[in-house]
């Protein structure tokens, strides 16, 4: 499905990753919609967010996650949800400690995300 860009007072004026304004009937790719307001991206711009995306990713679960679970100081906050997620790696480094190499850490963020959101695992026989 393609969106196109309409001055119309809903639509963000501008990219909300390049910050270059729409042009009436352009192509873009809405991202988030709110009661106030739908922000939107070119689409040449969603690959470059994906790809900082997929870079901040990778530092959280190679430096603050495993300094959490190395009892190092981390800038991990007590009480969010990225303290959660590196209690449950640290548990499940302690079990299979594979998990805490660096290269590992899209299968560390797979675990603790199945962790987290039991309810999203494959359709298994039994399974809610």
């Amino acid at each position: 499905m393609n969106d196109y860009y309409a001055d119309d007072g809903w639509l963000y004026k501008r990219c909300a990753w390049c910050g270059k304004p729409g042009t009436k009937g352009e192509e873009i790719e809405i991202i988030q919609v709110s009661r106030c307001e739908g922000l939107w991206m070119h689409p040449p711009c969603t690959q470059g967010y994906s790809e900082w995306c997929e870079r901040e990713d990778e530092y959280f679960w190679v430096n603050e996650v495993l300094k959490f679970v190395r009892g190092e100081v981390s800038p991990i906050k007590p009480g969010t949800a990225g303290e959660g997620a590196a209690k449950i790696a640290k548990d499940l480094i302690t079990k299979t400690p594979s998990l805490a190499r660096p290269e590992n850490w899209r299968l560390l963020r797979a675990a603790v995300e199945a962790g987290l959101f039991p309810h999203h695992r494959s359709n298994e026989v039994g399974r809610d």
